[in-house]
């Protein structure tokens, strides 16, 4: 299976690396270099068209935002388990804890880190 991993370092790019290599599956790890606005290039919008990290392109089509990524290449490896699979109470618990990370835990921390490191002084 061939998988690309469209990203750039410390961005949700990383949960998908982190992921690939833990599940040991073969991949190519493409970087977009977002200082010099490569995901905004005609190219990279035709991959995303929102213009966003990371992106996977499997043999299927491509496949965005992180948490469906990671879905996937789970789904690729059912052996290892990290996704409940036989008991859809333990599946749906799951995807209650990931829907709470993503919605209620996300935002606050990414606000308090841009005001903390991301945004320059003056902006902070």
């Amino acid at each position: 299976m061939s998988l690309i991993l469209y990203g750039y370092p410390n961005t949700r790019a990383l949960r998908a690396t982190w992921l690939l290599e833990e599940l040991g599956l073969d991949y190519q790890y493409h970087y977009i270099d977002l200082l010099k606005a490569e995901a905004r290039t005609p190219e990279f919008l035709e991959i995303n068209p929102a213009g966003k990290l990371p992106a996977l392109r499997t043999e299927g089509g491509i496949i965005t935002e992180s948490l469906a990524i990671l879905n996937y290449l789970c789904a690729l490896k059912p052996e290892a388990e990290l996704i409940p699979t036989l008991s859809p109470f333990r599946r749906a618990q799951y995807d209650q804890w990931c829907a709470f990370a993503l919605t209620e835990l996300e935002q606050p921390m990414w606000t308090i880190s841009k005001h903390k490191f991301a945004l320059p002084k003056e902006h902070r």
